[in-house]
């Protein structure tokens, strides 16, 4: 998305024609004004509504200089605007995939209040002093980091018996983790602003008790975050407000290590079960993904995690998931989860095949659980659809040579070993010269293991024993630094300067043993001959290394 704006913005010629109706400027390269002339109040408002942050502080400048009146409402609207963007102008093209990076889910920037700034000077300005004007200094205190001074102007407003709104309280609230450096202290303000809205007859609203939840999560390791949490939680059903998905994040997320995560989970698919959901905030978003990952890491039951499934296929639920990354973690933790704890592996490649392209691309993390899980349940004739999934979403490339690693060393040696090796082996020939095709063809150095271990899966399946020795020769002779030309006459595979460092003189012994020392006795004295020669050498080194 970057690079479509960036060819957009530098060349805009090639977009000239433009056929689309309506024509929807937010979707539009934004062109900041080169030189601003304004100086009316409908100039200002029009460059708030652009969000032309520089444009309209010159505009309100110009409207000062030439005395020209603006009303106290767009006034205000002004301060609101320099105190939500510090006075700064956003970067209005960060895609989803940055900002899902770069932040916690938390509203937190990085840059600091610009004190004594032109915020600051219209708030003066404005008189009688109002809760709305001290409600926009005060909120962009908080969101550019400046929590004491925040606090301090909050004071100054009750002292003014000006009653903070809701969403003020909430943003406060919200505050407390950076107001006070210890949990205790940090509940402990968190109940004195509840008490301050009691006497200022302020309802607390789901908001109110998510941002408590919110804080009780950051606290999730003090002891009694649990138990405050589900306090809260009661309290908000006891008023009948209804939980967003961003409660049951917060709870999710403090009880994940507990052993009454199974039980507050199934609370959590009893409510949520057969309504319509919507995602009206970062944290609403968040819920599906987290909740997976947590079962997962928790080692619930498939069951479970298929009726988390039922609540996001039902209706149109599944538009809570609203970016790439979301939908990865979901999807990546639901498989993973059906992988470890489901019945057979022929289950997950049910799941496998409902999911996979469709809603997720697997990654070398899930290949590399699959492989654990074959490793230690002794599955391994269910290596050669790992491997032709590894082939066909391209990680059988010199650049995840540990991944290969790990499989060529399943398929050589336990896999190799069982019965299952023998009905394989057709598919396990085809594999490995696919393997070899795709390396020849990234054009990337490759670990001189990799191609050994290749070597010796083409050598133990190979029916065309000609081809066999083609593979062994590459091997042998491109790992331990010689030309293939020495040994059969003409060029027959990698480059030389392809191959990284040398193979195991374990796997080199294996293929010398698949040989057959009757066709060739001259060439196999020869390669024996080499192999003692790096036994020899490895030898020497290991125990010039130990001296």
């Amino acid at each position: 998305l970057d690079i479509l704006r960036y060819f957009a913005r530098e060349f805009p010629t090639l977009f000239m024609l433009d056929y689309d109706e309506p024509r929807l400027n937010a979707f539009r390269p934004q062109k900041l004004p080169v030189e601003e002339n304004g100086f009316t109040e409908e100039d200002l408002i029009d460059r708030m509504r652009k969000i032309h942050v520089q444009a309209a502080i010159v505009v309100y400048e110009n409207a000062v200089k030439k005395r020209v009146q603006i009303s106290q409402e767009t006034l205000l609207a002004f301060l609101e605007f320099l105190c939500y963007y510090n006075a700064t102008q956003p970067n209005l093209e960060i895609s989803a995939e940055r900002r899902w990076f770069e932040s916690d889910f938390h509203e937190i920037s990085s840059k600091n209040w610009k004190d004594r700034g032109l915020a600051e000077k219209i708030f003066q300005a404005i008189q009688p002093e109002t809760a709305r004007a001290y409600a926009a200094i005060i909120t962009g205190l908080l969101k550019y980091n400046s929590h004491s001074k925040a606090e301090e102007m909050f004071r100054k407003m009750k002292e003014a018996s000006l009653k903070p709104d809701i969403d003020l309280y909430n943003a406060m609230l919200d505050a407390a983790w950076q107001l006070r450096t210890d949990n205790k202290e940090r509940w402990r303000y968190c109940l004195q602003l509840l008490n301050e809205m009691r006497d200022d007859d302020i309802q607390p609203d789901v908001q109110t008790f998510n941002t408590l939840l919110w804080t009780l999560k950051s606290m999730r390791f003090w002891k009694f975050s649990p138990k405050h949490a589900m306090e809260v939680y009661q309290e908000m059903l006891h008023l009948d407000l209804e939980p967003t998905l961003a409660t049951y994040l917060c709870l999710v997320e403090i009880f994940f290590n507990s052993r009454d995560f199974e039980h507050l989970a199934e609370q959590i698919i009893s409510r949520l079960r057969g309504k319509s959901l919507k995602a009206e905030n970062k944290q609403d978003e968040l819920f599906f993904p987290k909740i997976m990952q947590r079962c997962c890491e928790n080692a619930q039951s498939v069951e479970i995690a298929d009726c988390i499934h039922e609540i996001l296929t039902f209706e149109n639920n599944a538009a809570c998931i609203v970016s790439f990354q979301a939908e990865t973690v979901y999807y990546e933790n639901y498989l993973t989860l059906v992988a470890r704890h489901g019945s057979s592996f022929e289950e997950f490649f049910k799941y496998y095949d409902r999911f996979v392209p469709r809603n997720y691309s697997p990654n070398a993390r899930m290949f590399r659980e699959l492989l654990h899980l074959v490793d230690s349940t002794g599955s391994y004739e269910h290596l050669t659809r790992i491997w032709s999934e590894m082939l066909l979403h391209g990680y059988v490339t010199a650049r995840n040579d540990d991944l290969l690693l790990e499989l060529l060393t399943l398929v050589t040696s336990d896999f190799a070993a069982s019965s299952a090796f023998e009905r394989c082996k057709a598919d396990l020939a085809k594999l490995s010269w696919n393997t070899y095709n795709s390396i020849l063809n990234s054009r990337e150095k490759v670990d001189a293991n990799v191609m050994a271990l290749l070597s010796l899966v083409s050598a133990q399946t190979a029916g065309n024993e000609e081809e066999a020795w083609k593979v062994i020769i590459r091997s042998l002779f491109f790992a331990l630094e010689h030309t293939v030309v020495q040994v059969v006459g003409e060029e027959v595979g990698l480059a030389k300067e392809r191959v990284q460092g040398k193979p195991s003189v374990d796997v080199l012994e294996k293929l010398l043993s698949l040989l057959n020392s009757t066709d060739n006795p001259v060439l196999y004295k020869k390669l024996q001959n080499m192999v003692e020669s790096e036994r020899k050498q490895q030898i020497n080194d290991e125990n010039f290394d130990s001296d």
